[in-house]
């Protein structure tokens, strides 16, 4: 799993087991990994420990990058851009020039319905931080698994959809998904089940 550190900060934080439940999927890489998996729950085939911004990422990933300063996540935000097949954790700021920039170029939004308290190294739960949880989507596998999320509970989803303003210029806008079940989200785009790799593989870079 990825660290999740606020500015002046660097802290250690996992996502906790029921966000992952929530989305209904499995990952081929976890590309913002801890050393010691311990209290991760991740449900990935491998697991990249070191430098993920300077190796090939693969298939579909789940990024909770490193967050040390005010434009930490902009590398993150823009390699998962470019990959597009992943979904990725961010603080909920929204004013930020790099959540706005993040919000206008992924597929889908997922705003969990709650502040999210991270696990810490030791297992133990954390304090309640002081912003939301925002989940981008890129690529139909990660809408898909929103779907399934907004089914479950965890929030809501906005999608990102092109149109053109009366003077005929283009436009971002974004509308709801509309409700699904998790079957029915399942049927829809056929999204992978989550499973439980029998060998996950850790990917560590050198300095």
């Amino acid at each position: 799993m990825g660290r999740w550190e606020g500015v002046a900060k660097s802290n250690e934080w996992y996502t906790p087991k029921y966000i992952f439940d929530a989305l209904e999927c499995e990952f081929d890489l976890d590309v913002a990994a801890p050393v010691e998996r311990k209290h991760c729950h991740v449900p990935a085939k491998a697991f990249i420990t070191e430098n993920s911004l300077l190796v090939d990422w693969y298939g579909f990933i789940w990024m909770n990058a490193p967050f040390g300063n005010r434009n930490g996540l902009v590398p993150w935000l823009d390699k998962i851009r470019l990959h597009n097949n992943g979904i990725a954790l961010v603080p909920d700021r929204t004013s930020a020039p790099w959540w706005q920039r993040a919000a206008k170029q992924c597929d889908a939004i997922f705003f969990i319905n709650h502040k999210v308290r991270f696990v810490k190294p030791d297992g133990t739960t954390g304090d309640s931080p002081s912003c939301g949880t925002t989940l981008f989507a890129y690529g139909e596998i990660a809408k898909c698994a929103f779907m399934k999320a907004q089914a479950n509970g965890l929030g809501i989803v906005l999608r990102r959809k092109l149109g053109y303003s009366d003077s005929g210029n283009s436009l971002i806008a974004y509308e709801p998904f509309t409700f699904y079940s998790s079957d029915q989200a399942t049927n829809t785009l056929g999204i992978r089940w989550k499973q439980q790799s029998e060998s996950p593989t850790m990917i560590s870079v050198g300095r």
